[in-house]
């Protein structure tokens, strides 16, 4: 069940950090760089630094959050709001913003609103959905490579690769979301890189969807981790696919209400065993060239993630399409096979906006890593 602890006098940290030299982006990423790997205590320190980095002829604000109180689709909201905020200040007093703030908070839904709806809610029915989805399955493995038990991901490499296809197009001319059609996409790479058709994996939903007054405007971490299960015949096309996952989707917002731990052990699946993970990031924080006046520059300088998961590939909403953003382990993966999986997964993509395609029928890989999949197959 969730919990919400809440510390007394625990204030964001602010703290300015005076240079005494001119700005070059080494050194702001340098002092970023030893921001972020600052140490942190939870029973002690602030989970919510702002820093003013002052440079003889720039001035920098960096906040760091620990994902623990805040969630990624946190991100548009708390710059859009600094930003108004910050607009707003040269037109009113504190005491005035401070007012308005405060009425603006009253009107959202709190964390603990959120937790005790979840709190309500019957379990039961969400356990028995995630049982029958789940029956009857064993993980596959990408490239054949199966999870060690005590294997820690201590090293994670990440590499962003942009996409130039009209996947919004598509959606709307089969009646799906944006995300069906990158999930699907990512269930048949699964497939065929892990020579299975049937496949689980692991994706992030926001938890945004639940009818808690604009809980969509609210910050925390409300996100949750849900399996998805997909299986195909000779017969399946990628329509069968794209109504699939975007059915699975709707059930997930209704039935992720359990931890990702919990489902899996009432479902008597080894959380362990699933190695993948996909998340659709269908947010954009923005470059600053919408903001008025120029008061604000606000720019995602870093990110950083320690994951279970072997890979996790992330759709990044960007200002004129999107990006997918491979993250891999590098202890278990090689670059070779992680660009490998990326290529095909983008190949997939380009030659499966045909609703009407069997999957048997898509072909994913080079000669080269034909024999790269079939050495680990064997």
């Amino acid at each position: 069940a969730i919990k919400q602890v809440i510390l007394e006098n625990r204030k964001p940290a602010f703290n300015v950090l005076t240079q005494n030299e001119a700005y070059t982006q080494d050194k702001l990423d340098k002092v970023i760089e030893d921001n972020i790997l600052a140490s942190l205590d939870l029973q002690k320190d602030s989970l919510f630094r702002v820093t003013i980095i002052d440079f003889n002829d720039a001035r920098f604000m960096v906040m760091h959050a620990h994902h623990i109180i805040m969630d990624g689709w946190c991100l548009p909201i708390l710059i859009n709001d600094v930003q108004r905020y910050y607009s707003e200040l040269q037109n009113k007093s504190v005491e005035e913003l401070t007012r308005e703030i405060e009425v603006e908070v009253s009107s959202q839904t709190s964390y603990a609103q959120y937790a005790n709806w979840i709190r309500k809610q019957d379990t039961d029915s969400a356990t028995e959905y995630w049982k029958n989805l789940l029956s009857d399955s064993s993980p596959a493995h990408i490239f054949s490579k199966e999870k060690k038990d005590n294997q820690r991901n201590e090293d994670i490499i990440s590499f962003v690769t942009p996409l130039d296809i009209d996947v919004e197009g598509f959606a709307k001319l089969n009646k799906v979301s944006q995300n069906s059609v990158f999930e699907a996409a990512f269930s048949i790479a699964l497939q065929k890189f892990s020579n299975s058709d049937d496949v689980i994996f692991d994706k992030t939903i926001s938890g945004r969807s639940i009818p808690l007054k604009n809980i969509e405007n609210t910050v925390g971490p409300f996100i949750n981790t849900v399996p998805v299960r997909v299986q195909t015949n000779d017969s399946s096309t990628l329509l069968d696919i794209l109504k699939e996952t975007q059915n699975q989707t709707v059930n997930a917002n209704i039935n992720g209400i359990l931890s990702l731990g919990e489902l899996y052990k009432q479902t008597g699946i080894d959380a362990k065993s699933i190695d993948a993970l996909f998340v659709f990031e269908n947010y954009y924080t923005g470059d600053g060239s919408e903001i008025a006046n120029g008061a604000l520059s606000p720019e995602l300088v870093s990110f950083s993630e320690q994951t279970e998961f072997n890979l996790t590939i992330t759709i990044l909403k960007q200002a004129n399409g999107y990006a997918i953003r491979t993250s891999y382990a590098k202890d278990f993966y090689t670059e070779r096979e992680a660009k490998s999986f990326t290529q095909g997964y983008i190949s997939i993509l380009n030659s499966s906006l045909d609703a009407n395609k069997l999957i048997k029928d898509i072909c994913v890989v080079t000669d080269e890593d034909k024999d790269l999949i079939s050495s680990f197959n064997n």
